[in-house]
């Protein structure tokens, strides 16, 4: 589903050539595995590939391909033994020890992220129904949820928080039974402890959907199947944790060591999550 486009120019003896990869059907926020505004930082022994969900589950024999590229408006930074199977977009570059892409380096992507409208969910929201919670705590007055325990979510919709602080050792459950997207807006911080276990048991990307105002913190030992979006705040991702999806930063993305992400192509071009078969450039370089 991608070309690439080849252009030379001379003028004035003076001689330029361009090459941008081109993906036919993109979208304008979930285009890459993972993009940051500000940088992006893999730790040791950390990876990046791609599948595609609306085939089947992440398998390394019969649903594996090598786009799981990054993008960043900064500085991309790859400690030793860490390997992008993908293309990678960013301003500069800094490889250490062993670190691998596999793909092509070009030159910072310019993309534009679009503000989240919180007015429509604040207002009208499944918060009434379709979840249950036990031993966590939410308040219906200032829509904030805290504490420990495990929320399930049993059918699609809006869901809308002022705030998540969850304890280690908690759940976020998706059950099997849900066949649209659970969107879950969060006006301000989004926040996990460690070993908090965000089971999508549809295990499709698009059914679990984050849109965060603030800053997201994933503490260790998670499996994550959904996308997640912060236009305004950073992304950090602690040791030990797997992602099928996408993310997407307005700030600065930290992935720590021995974690993968897995990101799912059909992100793009899945009109429920605004794809389109228009043709969008995925990354460029010039000499």
């Amino acid at each position: 589903g991608t070309v690439y486009l080849l252009s030379t120019g001379t003028s004035n003896g003076l001689s330029r050539k361009t090459r941008a990869l081109v993906s036919i059907g993109g979208n304008t926020v979930y285009r890459y595995a993972a993009y940051a505004r500000s940088s992006i930082g893999m730790s040791s022994n950390a990876s990046t590939d791609s599948y595609n969900a609306s085939i089947g589950a992440y398998n390394t024999s019969t649903n594996l391909s090598s786009n799981g590229s990054l993008g960043t408006e900064g500085r991309l930074t790859l400690d030793s033994n860490t390997v992008v199977h993908g293309n990678t977009s960013a301003a500069s570059y800094t490889l250490n020890g062993s670190a691998q892409i596999t793909g092509t380096q070009g030159g910072a992507p310019n993309l534009s992220l679009p503000t989240i409208d919180f007015s429509g969910p604040q207002t009208s929201n499944n918060n009434g129904t379709g979840w249950t919670i036990s031993g966590l705590s939410y308040n219906s007055s200032t829509k904030a949820l805290t504490g420990r325990g495990t929320i399930t979510f049993t059918q699609g919709g809006t869901y809308y928080f002022s705030s998540v602080n969850v304890d280690s050792n908690s759940n976020l459950v998706v059950s099997s039974s849900v066949t649209s997207p659970v969107k879950i807006y969060v006006l301000n911080n989004y926040t996990t402890s460690s070993n908090f276990a965000m089971n999508n048991q549809t295990q499709k990307p698009k059914n679990l959907q984050f849109m965060v105002g603030g800053t997201m913190v994933v503490d260790s030992n998670s499996t994550f199947y959904g996308t997640m979006y912060a236009p305004n705040g950073n992304i950090t991702f602690s040791s030990n944790t797997v992602i099928y999806g996408s993310v997407v930063s307005g700030g600065a993305l930290s992935i720590d060591s021995n974690q993968a992400l897995h990101y799912d192509v059909s992100l793009a071009t899945d009109p429920s999550m605004g794809g389109s078969s228009t043709p969008t450039v995925v990354m460029w370089e010039r000499e």
